[in-house]
């Protein structure tokens, strides 16, 4: 074989790969035509969203931190901290809150296990605290079956709570919040209503201790349900391990409060 007849075949790949590079550079053109003005005549190409694309945050948790503190902010100016001495002399600590407020005095709701030797003479001082404010409450009134008793402080134009809606009964597996006066700013503990939970009582997880015992259970819009305590236990309500009972708001109007057509002022 000549070196004529070598290089002849070598002529004809290289021919080849130059169809194929021309080929192939004209496809790429087509193909970014075609792409151009499909664009340009409001075509759109199928692809796939982005992740995370159109969708929208749910609603907050009721247990989150920020919907707890908000809550807190919420009902923490009607709530006051309680402190007086129990009958052996020694400090006794709890909450109230404001139900009623004039011009001149306000009325608090309370736990009478925390005031309970206010009733007898000699009676301790009573206290009522926020933050680093505190005043001198007296003792109105009591009931120790319903472990339930006002205190009234000379100073009017407070904020109050109010119930829920007349329609809106508390409903089993409800959240509620259990609110202390405890502290600078307050505290929230958050739990449920159980199906022991009665006309008489209602029974809930949220956590308790000696601070908040008289303070309010309140529901998420900040209405108050009850009033927190470690000492009610009503045969008609049932309670369990780790669950306490509240005193229903409405028993406040029957026992110690004299509520306008015996209901609880509500939102």
């Amino acid at each position: 074989m000549t070196i004529m007849d070598r290089l002849r075949g070598l002529i004809i790949p290289v021919g080849v790969m130059v169809l194929v590079l021309v080929a192939a550079g004209l496809g790429a053109f087509i193909w970014t035509s075609t792409y151009v003005n499909s664009v340009a005549s409001g075509a759109q190409l199928n692809r796939s969203p982005a992740r995370g694309a159109g969708s929208q945050a749910g609603p907050p948790s009721p247990t989150s931190p920020a919907t707890l503190a908000a809550l807190l902010a919420k009902v923490h100016g009607a709530v006051w901290e309680v402190d007086t001495f129990d009958a052996n002399g020694q400090p006794s600590v709890g909450s109230a809150f404001a139900v009623v407020s004039s011009a001149n005095q306000t009325l608090l709701l309370t736990s009478y296990a925390v005031v309970t030797a206010a009733t007898y003479q000699p009676a301790p001082s009573i206290d009522v605290r926020q933050g680093s404010i505190s005043k001198p409450a007296t003792l109105r009134t009591w009931d120790a079956a319903h472990d339930l008793a006002l205190l009234v402080l000379d100073e009017g134009n407070q904020p109050v709570l109010v119930g829920p809606p007349p329609v809106t009964a508390p409903q089993m597996a409800q959240q509620v919040y259990a609110i202390s006066g405890a502290g600078s700013n307050g505290a929230i503990t958050t739990g449920k209503l159980s199906p022991g939970s009665t006309a008489a009582g209602l029974v809930d997880d949220a956590a308790q201790d000696d601070p908040s015992r008289g303070g309010p259970l309140v529901d998420a819009g900040g209405s108050v349900l009850g009033v927190e305590s470690l000492a009610y236990s009503p045969q008609a309500a049932t309670s369990s391990p780790g669950a306490h009972i509240a005193v229903p708001i409405q028993d406040a109007c029957t026992e110690v409060l004299v509520c306008p057509g015996d209901t609880f002022p509500s939102s």
